[in-house]
């Protein structure tokens, strides 16, 4: 799927770049009646692999979930010595490098709209790796639910490992940015996604171990909440 066309189907991205090379922007939401605001956009800030501040946060993350998701536990025994480039995204208004960590966040000069939040930029980078990617399948944890709660409106599929354990699975069917946030959007203050791949995803209710060995094995990029909740940090690390 091409930027244009996604921009006809969904409304909000439009691409736009920054020339002092600092970061490159994926998703830009902007309103007519707030033109103050419609400079301020959601973007994809790349860090490189050497990054400590995002070394630090990321292992942080994959370890306090690593407690109760055995996803995160096997991504941390898998990839906690690896390289591999990191991205922020963030807001427009962030320096990172005057920031000591990367857990806490800014404010803007303005109030944000609804439409510039963060998680759409994360929507279409899963999006981008779907459609792009053989036998693409994404991965969240779910802190903030367990399988006796009443799932009345789930995203497209949910999964369980044991009674514990919640995981949202998107495939390239999925393509709706809607319910591709409703899977993917952070529910807690520590939560782990992954972008990966499989040829048998469980149709059932239930995933095995061993299917969870597999996405980690396959992990290409591993995003987890960043800046205190306003945006996310992305991994890809080289195995």
């Amino acid at each position: 799927m091409t930027l244009e066309s996604l921009a006809g189907a969904s409304g909000w991205y439009s691409a736009s770049c920054f020339s002092a090379g600092r970061s490159h922007t994926l998703a830009q939401f902007s309103n007519g009646s707030h033109p103050e605001r419609s400079l301020m956009r959601g973007i994809e800030v790349p860090l490189g692999q050497d990054d400590e501040k995002a070394r630090t946060l990321m292992l942080s993350s994959l370890t306090i979930c690593a407690h109760n998701h055995i996803i995160s536990r096997m991504l941390l025994e898998r990839f906690a010595g690896a390289k591999g480039p990191y991205t922020a995204i963030v807001g427009d208004w962030y320096n990172l490098s005057a920031m000591r960590h990367y857990d806490s966040t800014v404010q803007p000069a303005a109030t944000p709209l609804p439409a510039h939040r963060t998680h759409r930029v994360l929507v279409y980078f899963v999006r981008r790796y779907l459609d792009e990617t053989k036998d693409a399948v994404v991965v969240s944890e779910n802190w903030a639910a367990e399988r006796a709660d009443n799932w009345l409106c789930p995203p497209p599929r949910l999964a369980f490992l044991g009674d514990n354990e919640v995981y949202h699975i998107l495939t390239p069917e999925v393509s709706d940015p809607e319910l591709i946030e409703d899977s993917i959007t952070s529910r807690h203050h520590w939560q782990t996604g992954v972008c990966s791949s499989s040829t048998r995803v469980p149709t059932g209710d239930d995933v095995t171990i061993e299917w969870v060995g597999e996405i980690v094995a396959n992990a290409r990029h591993i995003f987890v909440p960043a800046f205190d909740g306003s945006g996310y940090l992305v991994w890809s690390p080289e195995a």
